[in-house]
């Protein structure tokens, strides 16, 4: 089976090393291409919800189960950031 790119996002409080350790092992490869600390879990898990809500177009089950796996984006939101897109910006401006 063809394994696809996606884009997984979400919270931890923790490592990944271990939050995806265990049986939270996530079962693809993955690296981390940035990350955010909000200063409340409240508003952390806001701003997890609005960018599931708002990028919904975009939304990706993967065919290999894990926990995490409703947070994932087709790759081809890339594509959408690197021509101008606000995936990140949205981050930056709205909490950071």
């Amino acid at each position: 089976m063809k394994q696809k790119n996606l884009l997984k996002y979400g919270k931890t409080f923790t490592e990944l090393s271990v939050r995806f350790s265990g049986n939270k092992k996530l079962p693809y490869s993955y690296y981390l291409l940035d990350s955010f600390t909000f200063n409340d879990a409240k508003t952390c898990s806001e701003y997890e919800l609005y960018l599931k809500n708002k990028y919904q177009i975009y939304s990706y089950k993967p065919l290999i189960n894990f926990k995490g796996k409703t947070e994932c984006f087709d790759i081809s939101i890339k594509e959408e950031i690197a021509n101008g897109g606000s995936l990140i910006g949205d981050i930056r401006a709205k909490h950071i």
